[in-house]
């Protein structure tokens, strides 16, 4: 399971019953959430500037990104450019 995908999952074990919490601490486990897809999707922005001047390395990451970003909606994405890349 990957780093971005791991986190997520800690966040949604804590959070299983957030709708209880007080508001603060719901709009808190929102930001979090934010936040790691955030992360991802800056790291996916730089692989796409990466792509441009090595296409080999920048393939060989988002091999290793996809794997740590499963279920954060980003997996079309990187099929996306995955492909891009490979016709390239």
């Amino acid at each position: 399971e990957g780093e971005f995908a791991k986190g997520m999952r800690l966040v949604e074990k804590a959070a299983a019953k957030s709708d209880e919490w007080p508001e603060p601490l719901q709009k808190r486990v929102e930001d979090v959430r934010a936040e790691i897809v955030a992360a991802a999707a800056a790291r996916l922005d730089a692989l796409e500037a990466e792509a441009e001047e090595d296409p080999r390395a920048a393939l060989r990451e988002l091999t290793r990104l996809r794997s740590k970003v499963r279920g954060l909606e980003l997996d079309d994405r990187i099929a996306a450019l995955m492909d891009r890349v490979k016709s390239s």
